[in-house]
């Protein structure tokens, strides 16, 4: 095969001057001559097409760091709010999952059957941690003047350990009286021994109060309140050994599978409703969420890369007549549209490499030192942190693709430079 030797502008002009490449014979850059050393066992072609890329990368130093700094920052971006977005979500679900249970099941006609040995059933389900009965209402509290609606829950004392273990108690104790929230407490001036009024639609009675507990969400402490479930039966004129079962999964995503099941062998008897459902309104807005960051996210990466974009067309324009050069000397049309396409997967790979490892040492940083947040209004007091790495490949993977499409309109517009109009100065 004969061998093409000419000088070609567009691969050392500007760049053995300025020290970014090792200066090689400007006769033998794109026929592959580089000596044994350089290129022994490595197809010509593929050799042409990387010392282009690799020329159009250094060439341009400036805007190199620019367009790699835009998708970069892009990438990181999106990291750092998908952290912040899966950390809340997840934390925000947990603590309503710690104060009612993965599962809550009911009698279709309002009441449950032998109870007790429905609890003893489900508990022997090697998918169940704990469960345990209860019945609940609407009540009202008054103290010294002050009214205070809130809902009532009738509970056995092991539903504290098996399945609602976030209940933390500040004073008192859980035995024979009334537990009510912090912030509750603090609204109504109460403290524990203190005998309060309490009102159900069936009457009322004067109850002492037993403990004061915490849940971490401002919204439960003031409005939730706990009382022995005899006591409660009786004052609501209701079954005594509970109405409901509350039970708590050791997979909570596998709680729909688990409900389906308890539904089945209760013969029809039985309504088992997984938070999912309990909660559909709340997991719908967070899935929505998710939806409108990825597309938040698609977005920010796609304006990043046409910082990339930009960089390959301003080559292609300032570069024409070396690309018609090559093309007349028998560069082909493909391996110039495949250097052009490996530089914009160089650039796109680069960004986000580097903003993915700037995302996660952000989020790492916001995780050791978090960020204080209203507790009254997001029921949390920090914001959490959950570092996805599905979701950062993912980003990486739709960072490195958008880049490859923008290089192919400059990569096309180059592949097609014609050489005889080009070096005649018709175009």
């Amino acid at each position: 095969m004969c061998r093409i030797i000419f000088s070609c502008p567009m691969i050392l002009g500007g760049i053995g001057s300025a020290g970014f490449i090792n200066p090689v014979n400007p006769l033998t850059v794109l026929t592959g001559e580089f000596g044994a050393g350089a290129s022994e066992g490595m197809d010509r072609t593929l050799s042409r097409i990387v010392l282009m890329a690799r020329a159009m990368i250094l060439g341009k130093p400036f805007q190199l760091f620019l367009a790699v700094a835009g998708i970069a920052l892009g990438v990181c971006a999106v990291t750092v709010i998908n952290s912040l977005s899966t950390g809340f979500s997840g934390a925000f679900l947990g603590k309503i999952l710690d104060n009612m249970g993965h599962v809550v099941v009911t009698g279709q006609g309002g009441l449950i059957t032998s109870a007790a040995q429905l609890v003893e059933k489900i508990e022997a389900m090697p998918e169940i941690s704990g469960a345990a009965l209860f019945n609940e209402g609407q009540a009202l509290l008054e103290y010294r003047g002050i009214l205070s609606g809130v809902r009532i829950y009738g509970v056995e004392p092991r539903i504290w350990s098996s399945v609602l273990p976030a209940n933390r108690l500040v004073e008192g104790s859980r035995e024979n009286g009334l537990l009510i929230g912090r912030v509750l407490a603090g609204e109504l001036g109460v403290k524990t021994g203190d005998l309060i009024r309490l009102s159900v639609m069936d009457g009322s009675t004067f109850i002492r109060i037993a403990g004061i507990f915490t849940t971490g969400m401002q919204d439960y402490d003031s409005s939730v309140t706990y009382i022995p479930m005899d006591q409660l039966s009786r004052l609501m004129d209701l079954p005594e050994e509970g109405v409901n079962v509350m039970i708590r999964c050791m997979d909570q995503d596998r709680a729909g599978d688990i409900a389906k099941k308890i539904t089945e062998f209760g013969g029809g008897l039985l309504r088992a409703r997984p938070w999912q459902e309990t909660n559909a309104s709340l997991v719908m807005a967070f899935r929505i969420e998710r939806r409108l960051m990825s597309i938040v996210g698609f977005l920010a990466v796609l304006i990043a890369v046409f910082g990339s974009c930009s960089l390959l067309s301003v080559i292609v324009s300032e570069r024409r007549r070396e690309i018609a050069y090559g093309r007349a000397m028998g560069i082909s049309s493909r391996s110039i549209a495949l250097a052009f396409m490996v530089t914009g997967l160089f650039i796109g790979g680069a960004g986000a490499l580097l903003g993915s490892a700037a995302g996660v040492a952000i989020a790492m940083t916001l995780r050791k030192w978090p960020i204080t947040i209203p507790g009254d209004v997001y029921f949390i007091s920090t914001l959490p942190v959950k570092i996805d790495y599905s979701d950062i490949f993912l980003t990486l993977v739709v960072a490195m693709i958008l880049a490859l499409l923008a290089a192919l309109l400059p990569a096309l517009k180059a592949a097609s430079t014609d050489p005889v109009r080009t070096l005649r100065g018709e175009s």
